[in-house]
């Protein structure tokens, strides 16, 4: 009983391989569809970008964290269109790690479309992230344009199945701008060009910021 117990479960294995891989190169893209930057971006099937799945920030909008030595404490603070979180371990001499973040929502289908984090590096320096939909022209980057200010391009650094993310750092004109104003605009092209602007109200900024000091 126990031989045919081995054999039925190295059947079944065996067979899941098979399938799996018949559906793996079924989604293969010819190399010739595939971007080469940044690393591990790879095109959809479909032209319409896929809203990005909601995930934590990335480790590029975030300070650097050492490995906790005691229990994890979070504090959420909702300053208008941004909620501000922060994380710290109870006891520790490290800072905390806040990011503030800003949700785009698809009202109809009750879906995160879109994301803009700002947070500090380990160096403490301002960053700002965007999570966008993936199915999207690499090139051509996000433009981000905060009221009649000038359009900014953010570059994208990474792109993951649920996601792509573009990231710049802020420069005292960038944050000034945010600061003082209400609404912005992030535009992402599609990949048959289409431009998609995602219109944003940013009003808290000016209290979301400071506070991740």
């Amino acid at each position: 009983m126990g031989y045919l117990r081995s054999l039925c479960a190295i059947l079944v294995c065996v067979l899941a391989s098979a399938t799996c891989a018949d559906l793996c190169a079924q989604d293969r893209k010819p190399d010739g569809l595939r971007p080469t930057a940044p690393a591990g971006f790879a095109q959809q099937k479909k032209q319409q970008p896929r809203p990005p799945a909601a995930s934590p920030p990335s480790a590029a909008a975030e300070p650097a964290a050492s490995t906790p030595e005691g229990p994890q404490r979070t504090e959420t603070i909702v300053y208008d269109a941004w909620t501000v979180t922060c994380r710290d371990t109870v006891g520790a001499k490290t800072k905390k790690a806040c990011s503030a973040t800003l949700q785009v929502i698809d009202q109809e289908h009750r879906q995160v479309v879109f994301v803009w984090i700002i947070g500090r590096t380990a160096e403490g320096k301002l960053m700002t992230l965007l999570q966008t939909p993936t199915g999207v022209q690499i090139q051509p980057g996000v433009e981000l344009k905060v009221e009649n200010g000038a359009v900014r391009k953010l570059n994208y650094v990474a792109c993951e199945p649920g996601r792509c993310e573009a990231s710049t750092a802020m420069d005292d004109s960038m944050v000034k701008e945010i600061v003082a104003g209400t609404k912005a605009t992030a535009t992402i092209y599609a990949t048959d060009g289409r431009g998609i602007n995602f219109n944003m109200q940013i009003a808290g900024a000016s209290k979301a910021i400071p506070a991740l000091q």
